[in-house]
């Protein structure tokens, strides 16, 4: 009888997985999971900026209450609940409640010289290459195309700005795209490819996870005496 091998634990936390997630499955459902949540996403966005341009918003500091508030609320429903009939309904809900508080921070973040509109033309580019990628999907191509397709259009917004405008623009830019690319990639692994909307509430509810990432690697290496 062969002894029992024991591996040595990863440096950082494993990414979370669920049984028979959509990464899981045949190529072209998982697509069109990926396809799906990358329209509802930029309907999000669609609907946060019309908010924020037409509708009644909350004044900042309380919108990023509200966010910020969402966000802790999503992370605490997916701790309790899991992947639970009642978990399915709470993250949209959340999320919501989480874009009328985004919907508000919009014009504070532009007034303080922050272009958005970067983040815009990424989530456009984005359903384009989902739309269009038929059967050579790849995140690889999905960050590059969008990337290169968003710089091209703030090329355009900016040729009557100053240079500044654009160097910071880009930069949110790729940034966001590199987010959204690999957050996608691991959303697939912890929702099947009917839960579209929980992997929605997923690529915001990751903004926080994002931000906590470095205590949760302190705490793993922590456990596992790597300090």
């Amino acid at each position: 009888m062969e002894p029992t091998r024991t591996y040595p634990p990863s440096y950082f936390p494993e990414p979370i997985e669920v049984p028979n997630h959509a990464a899981q499955g045949p190529y072209l459902p998982r697509v069109r999971f990926v396809r799906s949540v990358v329209a509802l996403h930029a309907l999000t966005i669609v609907a946060t900026v019309g908010m924020a341009i037409w509708g009644s918003v909350p004044a900042w500091p309380w919108s990023l209450g509200i966010f910020l508030g969402s966000l802790v609320a999503m992370s605490a429903e997916r701790r309790v609940f899991g992947n639970s009939a009642l978990a399915q309904m709470l993250s949209p809900t959340l999320l919501v409640i989480g874009l009328y508080g985004l919907a508000g921070m919009v014009a504070p973040i532009q007034a303080g010289g922050i272009p958005l509109e970067g983040i815009a033309l990424v989530s456009v580019a984005t359903l384009v290459y989902v739309s269009l990628c038929g059967k050579a999907f790849s995140y690889l191509g999905l960050g590059f195309l969008s990337f290169v397709s968003s710089f091209v259009g703030l090329l355009f917004l900016g040729r009557d700005r100053e240079g500044g405008w654009l160097a910071s623009a880009a930069v949110i830019s790729a940034i966001w795209t590199f987010y959204v690319g690999y957050d996608l990639s691991m959303v697939v692994k912890r929702r099947r490819t009917d839960e579209v909307g929980p992997a929605v509430a997923d690529l915001y509810r990751d903004l926080l996870n994002v931000a906590l990432y470095p205590g949760r690697v302190w705490l793993h290496w922590k456990r596992y005496r790597f300090l």
